[in-house]
């Protein structure tokens, strides 16, 4: 049964974007039908980039008979077009909606998924925020229902991890200011496209999200 769990954000250049989707590899289909292109330069920067180390394109994780494999958006063009929609609707009911609180929604064409959106705290940001939403995605609304509770636990876990983590970056960057207006100063000269891996000083945070990813997929997966 096809899931895929996604990685979005709002980014202030490009709009809402995919950053980083794990799939599992189907069977019947090639693991090479899942790599797809290089995003092209002109499509992202910085804060929507999907960044690994050695300037790859994707990340794999072989668990069993079962393969994962994590990308800046899906190579099916089908695939690409239903999250896209998606991410487009996550974003603009988030607009009107409790962050907190968890999205399900879905059709047969697009897809039935469940996401949980949450913000980052980034002087160089317009407002100050980044905005993100973690996104799992399944074909089958059944299958999606049927495992809600452990997707939606597993959601919370890794939001929990990201906000705290960030929130504790912060509060010891602040503590080490000697007051506002140097510490305010310096924010205005910081680039205003920053990566989620710099707003946690994290330059593996998209290998570990990929583990977890592949890890709650692998759970589900029978």
């Amino acid at each position: 049964m096809p899931f895929m769990i996604t990685l979005a954000h709002f980014c202030e250049v490009h709009g809402p974007s995919m950053v980083i989707c794990t799939q599992n590899v189907h069977s019947g289909e090639s693991e090479d039908s899942y790599y797809g292109t290089k995003v092209p330069p002109s499509s992202v920067c910085k804060s929507c980039a999907f960044i690994v180390p050695h300037e790859s394109t994707s990340l794999r994780t072989q668990s069993g008979d079962q393969t994962y494999i994590s990308t800046q958006h899906p190579s099916s063009q089908p695939r690409y077009a239903a999250l896209r929609q998606t991410i487009m609707r996550v974003f603009t009911i988030e607009s009107n909606h409790d962050i907190n609180k968890p999205l399900s929604f879905g059709d047969s064409k697009n897809g039935y998924s469940v996401s949980l959106g949450f913000k980052l705290i980034d002087d160089t940001a317009r407002g100050s925020e980044r905005r993100y939403s973690l996104i799992f995605t399944s074909d089958s609304e059944q299958k999606l229902y049927e495992n809600y509770s452990v997707i939606l636990d597993q959601l919370t876990a890794m939001v929990h991890f990201i906000t705290s983590k960030s929130m504790h970056i912060i509060e010891n960057r602040r503590k080490n200011e000697n007051n506002n207006e140097t510490y305010l100063r310096r924010g205005s000269r910081m680039p205003k496209n920053r990566s989620i891996m710099d707003l946690l000083q994290d330059d593996k945070f998209f290998v570990r999200l990929h583990l977890w990813a592949s890890s709650l997929l692998d759970q589900l997966i029978v």
